[in-house]
């Protein structure tokens, strides 16, 4: 229903004993959601059934049994008139919100080992093993680092000449840049193609034939959607470049030609930051492929008691987010947390060359990296539609919440837009696939999306 008064607009059916049962049943189905397939709405004398997060597999019969009680209070006094009118939109999003919460990527199980995690130095030692093992190199050239950006910047250090160039993705994040100019390099803007929201081989010829001093590409696999690794290796043999591979987003994926991402590179550098393909909430690595090059250094200086507490508690503060956003009180929930320091906005992480993560971190690391599938698909998928904030407007309504989408601008978050210095006459498809893109997670199955995608299916360009 789009914004009306669901108690007030069944009350007026509920004067004759048809309407009655009409919102008998109502009140029925949206119990049953929790459980069951579907929810009902009442609208003109008819039912409109659709299918929200529909998963026989996930059962919650307590939460039910409690809802219908709730559910039935409300009919009693309705049905009664002693219920003048409420807005029930809270109703509505409050059963949404838990089948997302039900439905969600890390279960809360994952969120209390994380939570209450005890970690060794030992941990550092098993996770620095098993990327060495896993991605071709000693343990001798891996390092544990506090994020994602400080891995890539001594990837480039170790590799390149200080001055150097080098071509990164026109569709990234500020954290990119901000790691090639800590190596004391000069970031080169390449447009991209829609298909995979990456340069192609044909682009990057087009972008050194432009630029000269060009040493080094960062290939980063856009949303965890690879790239022609081959055809961009080619290129970069007949130039003469260094391929480092950027995995924030694509630990795991494999490419066209049966290689896994992070295999091909001189370098591979990932992050294990909030929402990344390994998701620890902090921390990053860098794995040097290159065994002619001196061994890396492991940053030991000890994490602020901030950064700990901050990467410890994020999935609980997390929890409480999602169950304050039921009574709509979640953006005052994360205007605390913010004005406090308890989170960090995205990709406020300050690089670090000197500081480690705790060695939790590398504990809940290894355990998702051992868990990762044979083929790993993307992370995310994404359309590029018409009127972006209408689509957003009436997705919510069906109650789906997709505002956090990746990239608002072509350099994210668009705070850091104009710092970044982007060029947008020469990277044209990037700034049109910003203002259009959607792109939703991959851990709901096709049919749990399904009325979603419908919705979308209208807007797509």
């Amino acid at each position: 229903m789009k914004g009306e008064d669901l108690i007030t607009y069944c009350k007026a059916y509920a004067r004759t004993s048809a309407s009655c049962r009409a919102l008998e049943k109502l009140f029925f189905n949206v119990g049953q959601l929790l459980g069951g397939n579907a929810l009902t709405v009442v609208g003109d004398n008819n039912y409109a059934p659709f299918s929200l997060f529909a998963d026989r597999n996930i059962h919650a019969f307590t939460v039910s049994a409690v809802f219908c009680r709730i559910v039935q209070y409300i009919q009693k006094y309705l049905l009664k008139s002693v219920l003048i009118s409420v807005n029930a939109d809270w109703l509505f999003r409050l059963v949404i919100m838990h089948r997302q919460r039900l439905l969600a990527k890390q279960p809360r199980s994952e969120r209390l080992k994380h939570t209450f995690s005890i970690g060794r130095k030992n941990d550092f030692r098993k996770l620095r093993t098993f990327l060495a093992d896993k991605y071709g190199s000693n343990v001798s050239h891996v390092a544990i680092t506090k994020n994602g950006r400080t891995a890539l910047a001594i990837a480039l250090k170790a590799n390149l000449e200080k001055g150097a160039k080098v071509v990164i993705n026109g569709f990234t994040c500020y954290a990119v840049i901000e790691a090639v100019e800590a190596a004391g390099m000069t970031p080169v803007f390449a447009d991209i193609e829609e298909k995979t929201l990456h340069y192609n081989a044909k682009i990057l010829e087009k972008v050194l034939a432009a630029n000269e001093n060009v040493q080094g590409i960062i290939v980063q696999n856009t949303l965890g959607i690879p790239v022609d690794i081959a055809a961009i290796e080619e290129v970069a043999k007949e130039h003469d470049l260094k391929i480092f591979e950027d995995m924030a987003h694509c630990t795991g994926i494999k490419y066209a030609d049966g290689r896994e991402a992070g295999t091909v590179g001189v370098a591979a550098a990932l992050s294990f930051g909030k929402e990344k393909s390994i998701d620890a909430i902090v921390g990053g690595a860098v794995i040097l492929r290159d065994l002619s090059l001196p061994s890396v250094k492991n940053p030991r200086k000890k994490p602020t008691f901030a950064d700990t507490f901050r990467a410890r508690f994020y999935p609980l503060f997390g929890a409480i987010y999602r169950g304050l956003a039921r009574i709509k009180l979640e953006k005052f929930w994360m205007g605390f947390l913010i004005k406090t320091h308890q989170v960090e906005r995205s990709a406020n992480s300050k690089l670090d060359f000197e500081r480690r993560p705790a060695y939790f971190v590398a504990k809940t690391a290894l355990r998702q990296l051992k868990k990762l599938p044979e083929n790993r698909q993307p992370i995310r998928r994404f359309a590029l539609v018409k009127s972006r904030d209408e689509l957003l407007a009436k997705l919510k309504t069906a109650g789906y919440y997709f505002d956090g989408f990746w990239f608002e601008t072509p350099i994210a978050p668009a705070r850091f837009y104009k710092k970044a210095n982007f060029d947008e006459d020469r990277c044209k498809t990037a700034v049109e696939v910003a203002a259009e893109i959607i792109n939703l997670p991959t851990h709901y199955d096709d049919k749990a999306l399904e009325p979603a995608l419908k919705i979308i299916e209208e807007y797509k360009k």
